[in-house]
């Protein structure tokens, strides 16, 4: 009896000890906030993209565009009631291929509600295409709005990457494409 007894307590010692073993040690180890908010993948890198023809016009009224035509219908819903919480800003933007070019034309519409607002372009060249900043500040004058036309043709089919930007806020934005030409 007395084996029976010493074999029950060496297995049981046994089966305890595997428990323990097969558990690892599960004492807290919390991630470091660091590592948390870590990105897991390379920044991308831009440079200044090379000499690609741009225009713009800058502080357009609203009636440029006859409310009649798809584009004047266009800046009727973006001033909705229902759209104007849920994004800073609208772009219409049509593409037109020639010649292994294509031309990207905005039209960037940006009900800020505030003092007048000028925009300047910035084009960029990354790994993985074009990046077209549009950088707002502010200037003298009256205005709750900002309207512009924006085009720029480039030698890819790929529409670069379009960022609002506000002092170092980028802007919450919907884009549109249209196939009907902007003017």
């Amino acid at each position: 009896m007395n084996t029976k007894k010493i074999t029950a307590a060496l297995l049981s010692v046994a089966v305890l000890l595997s428990a323990a073993a097969c558990g690892g040690n599960q004492t807290e180890n919390p991630e470091s906030e660091d590592s948390l908010n870590r990105e897991t993948f390379a920044k991308e890198t831009y440079a200044a993209a090379g000499d690609f023809p741009m225009t713009l016009s800058d502080g357009l009224p609203l009636d440029f565009y006859a409310a009649d035509t798809p584009v004047g219908a266009w800046l009727a819903g973006c001033n909705d009631s229902d759209r104007d919480d849920f994004f800073d800003a609208y772009v219409l933007r049509h593409e037109s291929a020639a010649e292994g070019n294509t031309t990207f034309t905005y039209l960037v519409y940006y009900p800020h509600g505030g003092t007048s607002l000028a925009v300047t372009p910035e084009l960029l060249e990354g790994e993985n295409g074009y990046l077209l900043n549009l950088r707002y500040t502010v200037t003298d004058g009256d205005g709750d709005y900002s309207l512009c036309h924006l085009s720029v043709t480039l030698p890819t089919e790929n529409a670069p990457r379009l960022r609002l930007l506000l002092g170092d806020e980028a802007l919450g934005l919907l884009s549109t494409v249209s196939e009907t030409p902007i003017p």
